[in-house]
């Protein structure tokens, strides 16, 4: 090994490891101090750890049919994850591409290429390859002389392998730390057992099915909504088993209602609806949309930086909160004042209160709160013509 070339691939290392860390805004978004999901944090470390112990060998691929044009070296490297941000070259050759198929016992030392993958390195097509701790290579760039472009492959390949994130993930094993046990895995006859809390009320499983069977939505109230009610229903039910579902189903009832109230909302818009997105009530963008809806305006605002706030749908201030939502259907004679009082003071607050917990309440089985919630929802959507429901 060349102590000139070594010293060479060390300080062109040194380089790339520059480059890599100055692309970490890039390819890991965390706050400004610094904090974000643990997978960006992997990735921010990942890319901050270069250089480490490696090994080099750079290819002379000048005429060989395999290489991309105009590429006349290459860089085949292995790093050593297990000694971060320690410049070491262990071992550094050139060799030409040619003459790669006779030095497999100086790529099986060097760089761990067993017989079946010779062939890749032969026909530089090698990409990466991992073994335990040990990270391989190969980009169609001199490390000497482009240590800009090999490390922004270099860091690409880093983004895209999921195994960096793997050796660089740090989370808590809450688990092992404080010495928590699993919980037991019951076989179907134990965990479908009657809840010792429903022992105490005089319902059979077929009582409970019973108790919200005639629960029923009309034709106009579309899937979505539905969706949520039958979930409502299938938590009562099983509420037989496991007693806190009964307090789960009530919290699913309250969660259709809101649903209900901007489905109710969507299937007013007219076909096509048009959208502006006004700044110091000038116009600044407008689209016409064919079929839209709440949800679906929210995330075309999202997609495009609008301010929701600063949105009007048909001429009218979108609704982007409950109060202003209601406010809405109650200016369409959707709702009256009554039922605007009561959405307000007493479902959506029952709503967010069953959503926003300190703790966790527990209610009693009884079908009333499912049953008047549907009944509200019923309400909502029976003005409409049958045909037109939604979805």
């Amino acid at each position: 090994m060349s102590t000139t070339l070594s010293s060479r691939c060390e300080k062109a290392l040194e380089r790339v490891a520059e480059v890599l860390r100055s692309l970490v805004p890039q390819f890991a978004q965390l706050e400004e101090d610094g904090s974000g999901p643990p997978a960006a944090l992997a990735l921010r470390d990942a890319l901050s750890a270069f250089p480490m112990p490696s090994d080099v060998l750079l290819i002379n691929a000048a005429g060989f049919p395999a290489a991309r044009d105009p590429a006349r070296w290459w860089s085949l490297v292995r790093y050593d994850l297990c000694r971060p941000t320690t410049n070491e070259v262990r071992f550094a050759e050139e060799v030409k591409a040619a003459d790669l198929p006779g030095e497999q016992s100086m790529l099986a030392e060097h760089f761990g290429v067993a017989a079946e993958g010779l062939k890749s390195i032969c026909n530089l097509t090698l990409v990466s390859g991992w073994h335990h701790h040990l990270f391989t290579f190969l980009a169609p760039h001199d490390i000497r002389t482009q240590p800009e472009a090999y490390g922004q492959e270099l860091a690409h390949q880093i983004v895209m392998d999921s195994r960096f994130t793997d050796v660089f993930l740090d989370e808590v094993d809450f688990n092992a730390k404080h010495n928590l046990v699993a919980d037991e895995v019951l076989s179907p006859t134990d965990l479908l057992q009657l809840h010792p809390t429903s022992a105490f009320f005089p319902l059979t499983l077929e009582e409970s099915q019973r108790e919200v069977a005639g629960i029923q939505l009309i034709p106009q109230v579309p899937e979505s909504v539905r969706r949520v009610v039958h979930w409502a229903k299938r938590l009562y039910v099983f509420g037989y088993f496991e007693y806190g579902f009964f307090t789960v189903a009530n919290h699913y009832a309250f969660a259709a209602l809101e649903a209900a109230l901007h489905a109710r909302w969507s299937a007013a818009l007219p076909s096509p609806s048009v959208l502006r997105h006004v700044d110091k009530k000038k116009c600044v963008a407008e689209i016409t949309l064919e079929r839209t809806g709440h949800a679906a305006i929210r995330s075309y605002c999202r997609a495009r930086g609008w301010q929701v706030s600063h949105v009007t749908v048909n001429g009218e201030p979108f609704p982007f909160t409950a109060p202003k939502l209601l406010g809405s259907l109650r200016g369409k004679n959707i709702i009256n004042d009554w039922q605007r009082r009561r959405f307000r003071d007493t479902w959506l607050e029952l709503r967010n209160y069953r959503s926003h917990l300190e703790f966790c309440p527990i209610d009693s089985p009884t079908g009333e709160t499912l049953a008047r919630a549907v009944e509200e929802i019923n309400t909502l959507f029976d003005s409409l013509p049958p045909l037109s429901a939604v979805i």
